[in-house]
C-alpha cells in the first residue's frame, strides 16, 4: 500500500481494491472510471443497447463487487474477477427482462442453444405462440442451471453471440478449453430437452427447429 492518503489514476487496481478495503472512498471511484467503460462495451456488444440499461447493468456490477469484495483474497485479480460478477449480472437482467425489446431482439437463446434452428421471438407473434416462446426460454434458463458452473458460464456468453476467442478472453482460460465446455453443455442440454420436456422437444423437431 502507498504512504499516499488520496489514491489517484496511477495506482493499481491492487493499490486501489486495499485502498477500499481501508475505508478510503475515492479509491472506489476511480476504479469505477477505470473498468465502467470497459464493462458498458462487454454489456453492448451482448445485446443491450438502451443507454439507461447500460447504465443500470454497470452500476449493478460495481455495487455486487462492492458488496462481495472483502471476500476477494487476491486484489490484483480484480479485473477478472469483475468479468465473472458481470456475467452473473448479465445473467440476471436476462431472465428478468422478458418484457423488455432487447430481450426479445438480441439476446437469440433458443435460436442458439445446441445447434437449434430460429425460433422466431417477434411482436407480430400471437399470444399464443408467444406464451410458448417465453415458455421455452424458462425452459432454456432452467436447464441451464444445471450445468456445472464453468460450463455455465462459457455457455451463456456463447449464446449471447460472443465467439469463442472472445469467451476465453473474458474468462481468462485458453479457447479449446471454451470448445470443450461449450460443446459438453450443448450435447447436455439436448439431452436434457429430450428426457425433461419430451413435448417441447418433439415440437421443435416437428417444426424443424431442433
Amino acid at each position: 500500500m502507498r504512504n499516499r492518503v488520496e489514491p489517484d489514476s496511477t495506482w493499481s487496481d491492487a493499490e486501489l481494491v486495499r485502498a477500499h478495503q481501508d475505508g478510503i472512498k475515492a479509491a472506489w471511484d476511480i476504479l469505477y472510471l477505470r473498468h465502467g467503460r470497459r464493462l458498458r462495451g462487454f454489456f453492448y456488444i451482448n445485446g443491450i443497447r438502451n443507454p439507461e440499461d447500460l447504465d443500470d447493468l454497470v452500476h449493478e456490477t460495481f455495487f455486487e463487487a462492492m458488496v462481495q469484495i472483502d471476500d476477494l483474497r487476491n486484489p490484483e485479480s480484480f479485473s477478472g474477477w469483475l468479468n465473472r460478477i458481470a456475467v452473473g449480472t448479465m445473467a440476471r437482467w436476462l431472465e428478468k427482462a422478458d418484457e423488455r425489446r432487447e430481450f426479445q431482439e438480441s439476446l437469440g437463446i433458443i435460436n442458439n442453444l445446441a445447434g437449434i434452428g430460429e425460433l422466431s421471438i417477434y411482436r407480430y407473434q400471437g399470444p399464443e405462440r408467444k406464451a410458448i416462446n417465453k415458455e421455452y426460454m424458462e425452459i432454456a434458463f432452467s436447464l441451464m442451471e444445471q450445468l456445472p458452473p464453468s460450463e455455465k458460464e462459457a455457455f451463456r456468453l456463447y449464446l449471447d453471440g460472443m465467439k469463442n476467442t472472445e469467451i476465453a478472453e473474458m474468462l481468462g482460460i485458453k479457447a479449446s478449453t471454451v470448445n470443450v465446455r461449450i460443446y459438453k453443455a450443448r450435447k447436455k442440454f439436448k439431452a436434457w430437452l429430450e428426457t425433461e420436456y419430451p413435448e417441447v422437444h418433439t415440437d421443435l423437431v416437428n417444426r424443424g427447429i431442433l
